[in-house]
């Protein structure tokens, strides 16, 4: 009898290690979203939906099966089901090609497996609300493409994890990101607002002190780069502003904002180099990429070749 039940202790471990790494839920179970296993891990993919319980479904039958990414795409919908964050293991989420009265039809209390979200072209009849993140707990990875958020407001920070690793928004018609939006995102490496139509950017609307090693703000509509937008950021490595509007560089309210900054891309920007850059070449940023766009004298020059004596006129009264 011993030896009965060792076997079938035995039998059920043999099981259950199968169903937790890299296998899928009969198909039948989870039509019309199906799964495969690519590289040794689990990935569902649930297109053209247009019922919620076809995803409900799919959390009902998931139990056991943690996958690696799951996505929901080419769908119209009144809303994501909370279930699908509740029930189901996933390290990824991904949202394509959606219209959807809302995102969610409820405040999911997500499971700990989600590290990365990725929602793209996805259409909302409502208003994008933050509040949805409030216990998505393990997100790393936030990536937002084509959906509109005009503005970046403070319920991001109050909403969204302060673990949060990597944030982007890109072609999300941005015109402005609020001050106090990212204030305690202490922990984000990288933070990118691109592709949208930023006029300004404040030190308040990003982390202080911000940790992060990369900040990318291309192709937008900002004017100037203002004196203490880089003021408590002692691990940036990378910065890129090409693509905008960029005519005033203010000299930095600090001194040794730039020591660490290994580039700095300002290209196809219509850079003034009047006497108000005359610190360019005693501050001496490395990696600055750009040229000058007026005075005339100065036009096509590169920002790293300017030298003191370019500025000899600033100091005669």
């Amino acid at each position: 009898m011993a030896g009965k039940m060792l076997l079938a202790v035995l039998l059920l471990s043999v099981s259950a290690v199968f169903i937790v790494e890299g296998s899928c839920p009969n198909a039948d179970l989870i039509a019309p979203c199906y799964c495969n296993v690519e590289s040794g891990s689990a990935i569902v993919t649930c297109s053209s939906i247009q019922h919620t319980r076809d995803l409900e479904n799919l959390s009902s039958h998931s139990e056991g099966y943690p996958y690696k990414e799951v996505r929901i795409v080419s769908s119209t919908l009144q809303s994501i089901p909370v279930v699908i964050l509740e029930k189901v293991k996933m390290q990824s989420l991904v949202l394509s090609e959606l219209n959807l009265k809302e995102l969610f039809n409820g405040v999911p209390r997500t499971m700990s497996n989600l590290k990365t979200l990725t929602i793209q072209s996805v259409t909302l009849e409502e208003e994008f609300q933050w509040k949805y993140f409030q216990y998505t707990k393990a997100l790393e990875t936030l990536l937002i493409d084509h959906v509109d958020i005009p503005k970046i407001k403070p319920e991001f920070n109050q909403f969204v994890t302060h673990d949060l690793l990597k944030v982007s928004f890109a072609f999300t018609k941005t015109d402005e990101i609020q001050t106090g939006a990212m204030k305690d995102f202490r922990n984000l490496r990288s933070i990118t607002v691109a592709h949208n139509n930023l006029q300004t950017l404040y030190r308040g609307s990003l982390p202080r002190p911000y940790n992060g090693i990369h900040l990318d703000f291309q192709y937008n509509k900002l004017s100037e780069i203002k004196e203490n937008v880089f003021s408590d950021m002692k691990k940036l490595k990378s910065v890129y502003f090409n693509n905008n509007d960029i005519s005033l560089l203010s000299r930095p309210s600090e001194s040794g904002v730039y020591d660490n900054i290994d580039r700095i891309d300002l290209s196809n920007n219509p850079i003034d180099c009047s006497c108000k850059v005359q610190w360019i070449p005693e501050v001496k940023p490395k990696g600055l990429v750009g040229r000058c766009a007026t005075p005339q004298k100065f036009r096509g020059k590169e920002l790293v070749r300017l030298t003191a004596d370019d500025f000899s006129e600033c100091y005669t009264h």
